[in-house]
């Protein structure tokens, strides 16, 4: 037996779903005692006022309802369908002692007996039956799959971008309603997945599998017109062992692939620049470094060609390091002049980006090379027509190894900067003693190898001390400065001129026998004698002592016995007066040259 104070909870139909049905006349003389006794679920009647006349056993509680001031909304449902007429039939949710049963309940209002009275007392002499249904069982079952498949979409959300499912022709027959990659639902509705997602034939295979698929890659075009990359999961759908279709789900990876490629994009632009910076770092040699980094660019971003420019100190660019695929130097030289003629033309102020020049079949990417707002070189990639294209990623490693090659350049610079002041005189720009002398040791070598004959002046300022003291030293420096560009006047490619101290200076003559050693010095004493006289008439004396040496192929001798033996010819120049040329004395030497006395010099 139900436990007493059941009450009514709330309607599981709309009214809208109610239905009403006709009431038969031949019901009304019917034993309702009879009627109600014999129904298997709950019944009761009740008269016209939801008063509970007679019930079942198990219609106790319908009569508890009913009795209970909360069941006053079942009571004029009752009193509605008596004064209409019409059945009533609608599911209830009862609280039947803390239990909450779901049944389904049927309203019958009969009609009355004394047809005198009725319509004065329609109330009073009406009658229903009510007659319920226990379908809580069957409404858990309900609820239960409501649930379960709320809780399979939630998790293919969670799960997943989006579900579809495709038929016998691999079009679309559902898709989950927010779509994928920028299309609708709607938009991919009974559409062909290589239409509108332009997968290819292959890949579109995933969409109508007849096997299991587990995480496949698959690469399509969004609606924006771009790549994405989509990992789908899919299993065939069968009926009576035939295949119908298929169904899956899909994940956007493409903001994931995006970055696993930059990221492996920026491990090998790290990894070829700290290649190029190792090489900065172990190579002794420029020239080497250069070829290093020319070759590793080029391999690394599949160029047919490399070089690397460097800016000279008249802002030409000139090629410092090169390198070829194919190691064909002809094919790589004209390339190079159509690099040069597009570098002349070429906006160098654009800042530190990639640009891309175009001659004739060939496409150049030229990288600058840049220290803060200079710019000291350039680094420039060819491709061939038919090549694959200049790509982003390529640019972005261009740019990269630029910039640590401007870091190179500079360097380079410095060193060759601090190797010529350690080689050069600062004040007359002439080399000084520390390189000249193995300068002129090499060539003798090679003269006496060759049975060339080569000559020396020593040369040395008489009365300089004066000129410091008289006129001041920026005098002096200025006697010191036009001195050595007389020297280097009518210089030769392979003659050398330098100041081995103070005001001792010395110039090698390559391939000058002694003829041609005098005349030189004669042309340097009056040059000295031009100049002074010029600007410094007034001031005091100041001559020149040279001392001639020439190199015998015949009596091969040290550098050191070589310099020495101008040197002292230099001391007799000066000790018989000065401002005179003096010639060390050759055994196996002879001269068609006049007599010292009649050229005013002595020979020792």
């Amino acid at each position: 037996m139900p436990e007493p104070a059941a009450t009514i909870r709330k309607s599981i139909e709309t009214p809208s779903e109610h239905r009403d049905l006709p009431v038969s006349a031949a019901l009304a003389p019917l034993d309702m005692t009879a009627l109600i006794s014999t129904f298997p679920g709950p019944a009761a009647v009740t008269d016209g006022h939801g008063v509970c006349l007679a019930s079942n056993e198990s219609g106790a509680m319908l009569a508890d309802v009913l009795a209970d001031p909360e069941g006053e909304a079942f009571k004029q449902l009752i009193v509605q369908c008596i004064t209409q007429g019409r059945a009533s039939q609608q599911k209830l949710s009862l609280d039947n002692g803390g239990e909450v049963l779901v049944v389904d309940m049927t309203i019958l209002p009969l009609a009355s007996n004394d047809s005198a009275n009725a319509a004065s007392h329609p109330l009073s002499l009406s009658r229903a039956v009510v007659l319920a249904h226990d379908v809580s069982h069957e409404h858990k079952l309900s609820s239960a799959l409501v649930a379960s498949r709320q809780l399979f979409r939630d998790l293919v959300e969670c799960s997943a971008d989006f579900a579809w499912e495709t038929d016998q022709d691999g079009l679309f027959t559902y898709v989950s309603p927010n779509g994928v990659l920028g299309f609708s639902a709607g938009e991919l509705a009974g559409r062909d997945p290589v239409d509108t997602l332009t997968v290819s034939r292959t890949q579109s295979a995933a969409f109508s599998t007849r096997q299991r698929i587990d995480n496949a890659e698959i690469w399509v075009i969004d609606a924006q017109g771009r790549d994405a990359c989509l990992e789908v999961a899919a299993v065939p759908v069968f009926r009576d062992n035939e295949w119908i279709g298929s169904r899956g789900v899909c994940r956007d990876m493409t903001e994931a692939r995006q970055y696993e490629t930059a990221l492996a994009q920026a491990y090998e632009r790290e990894h070829v620049i700290a290649e190029i910076v190792d090489a900065i770092r172990v190579e002794g040699d420029s020239a080497e470094m250069l070829n290093t980094a020319a070759r590793r660019s080029g391999t690394t971003l599949k160029a047919d060609y490399c070089w690397i420019k460097r800016v000279v100190h008249d802002g030409d660019m000139v090629r410092a390091a090169h390198w070829c695929a194919n190691d064909n130097e002809d094919d790589s030289a004209k390339s190079d002049v159509h690099v040069e003629s597009l570098l002349r033309g070429w906006n160098a102020n654009q800042g530190g980006e990639a640009i891309e020049l175009c001659h004739g079949d060939k496409s150049i990417l030229v990288g600058p090379c840049r220290v803060g707002e200079k710019l000291n070189g350039a680094i420039c990639l060819v491709r061939k027509e038919g090549d694959e294209p200049w790509s982003s990623t390529d640019r972005a490693l261009l740019e990269g190894v630029a910039r640590q090659l401007g870091i190179a350049l500079t360097q380079i610079g410095h060193r060759e900067e601090l190797e010529r002041l350690s080689r050069t005189d600062e004040l007359t720009g002439l080399l000084n003693r520390r390189a000249f002398e193995p300068i002129v040791h090499r060539r003798m070598a090679q003269a006496n190898r060759h049975d060339r004959v080569c000559g020396l002046l020593y040369l040395d300022l008489d009365n300089f001390k004066q000129v410091n003291d008289q006129l001041g030293h920026h005098v002096g420096d200025e006697l010191l400065t036009r001195f050595a560009e007389s020297l280097q006047d009518d210089s030769r490619l392979g003659d050398r001129a330098a100041r081995l101290g103070g005001d001792e200076f010395a110039l090698w003559l390559d391939e000058t026998d002694q003829e041609g050693a005098v005349i030189k010095a004669e042309h340097v004493i009056d040059n000295l004698k031009r100049f002074w006289h010029d600007q410094y008439s007034d001031g005091p004396f100041v001559g020149v002592s040279i001392g001639i040496a020439v190199t015998n192929p015949a009596e091969p001798e040290t550098f050191e016995q070589f310099i020495n033996r101008a040197d002292q010819a230099m001391y007799q120049a000066k000790r018989l007066g000065k401002m005179r040329w003096a010639l060390a004395p050759s055994p196996a030497l002879t001269t068609d040259l006049p007599c010292a006395e009649e050229r005013g010099v002595d020979e020792c």
